[in-house]
């Protein structure tokens, strides 16, 4: 969110309207758009699933230690109501103590974000704070 607020103060700051924010966003970072729009929250604000590459080794994963494809994703996980949770064991190997088995539990519902919604929300607000100043 500090990002999104950054990214408001400076258009507003530049003279630029919210649209144009929105624009230049759409146009010039549509990886980062795509990678947003791919990774997937659970209550806690952990990452439970992305299809960015560059985040490879989060989220949950299937028994069989791999992570479900987008379509599985979709079909089968994204959606579980509050209250039900994807677990999953990992063998991590870069403690000190050697190999360890852990396990990690994911929360429902699970959320992706949705950066021109908050960009909206954030220049309301500091819209709206620059009226209170100016009053």
């Amino acid at each position: 969110m500090a990002l999104v607020e950054i990214d408001v103060l400076v258009a507003q700051a530049l003279g630029l309207t919210l649209e144009q924010l929105i624009e230049m966003y759409r146009t010039q970072f549509h990886v980062l758009d795509e990678n947003e729009r791919g990774t997937w929250y659970d209550l806690n604000g952990r990452i439970v699933w992305t299809c960015s590459k560059g985040l490879s080794g989060l989220g949950w994963r299937k028994p069989d230690g791999k992570k479900p494809s987008a379509r599985d994703w979709v079909e089968f996980y994204a959606d579980k109501p509050e209250g039900e949770s994807l677990d999953c064991e990992l063998t991590v190997d870069f403690l000190p103590e050697g190999p360890t088995t852990i396990t990690r539990s994911y929360p429902a519902p699970f959320v992706t974000c949705d950066r021109e919604a908050d960009y909206r929300r954030a220049w309301a607000f500091f819209s709206a704070q620059n009226m209170k100043k100016a009053a």
